[in-house]
């Protein structure tokens, strides 16, 4: 008579402790990845900020003229095609302002999402967007199409419009 009670009572135990520690490296999988995700954040958005450095140097003239735009008194986006031409320069230096307030706002959402909040560095980042806002350019697109820009972002740069219009620091690009 073949002895049974033993026989399955080991395959039992072994499945239940690599049940056990699968769960158990589910959960420090899980917990490591919630301690860097800030990194993680962090990291997309240092990216992000390479890209616009690596558009400055593609697009040098438009960038530059983008710069020297900083504290202009005249409409740029807004002004008619006989008083600003819409050649590729005008195209460039709209789509380097397009890609500041993308940034911007995905620096903003990430700043108040729940799961990073704590550990990110939301404030010096929320900081960049406030001193960056101050380029009359960015003002002008944003003013001009804020109807792409929707929820607690446009909330926030609306709400915190007057403290945009000042001069813009040059040497803060």
């Amino acid at each position: 008579m073949p002895d049974t009670g033993s026989t399955q009572y080991w395959p039992q135990v072994w499945s239940a402790t690599a049940a056990s520690c699968s769960a158990f490296a589910a959960f420090v999988t899980w917990r490591l990845s919630r301690k860097l995700n800030p990194l993680t954040v962090s990291g997309k958005l240092m990216d992000r900020e390479y890209e616009l450095n690596k558009l400055a140097l593609q697009y040098a003239e438009a960038f530059d003229f983008f710069i020297k735009a900083a504290n202009r008194k005249e409409p740029y986006f807004k002004s008619l095609p006989k008083v600003v031409e819409r050649c590729p320069k005008f195209r460039q230096v709209q789509a380097i302002a397009y890609y500041q307030l993308d940034f911007f706002e995905e620096i903003f959402l990430a700043s108040k999402a729940p799961a990073v909040h704590k550990s990110f560095d939301s404030e010096n980042w929320m900081a960049y967007i406030d001193r960056r806002m101050r380029h009359k350019l960015l003002q002008e697109l944003f003013d001009r199409d804020k109807n792409n820009y929707r929820g607690e972002f446009a909330t926030y740069l609306q709400k915190n419009w007057s403290r945009f219009q000042v001069p813009c620091d040059d040497d803060g690009w």
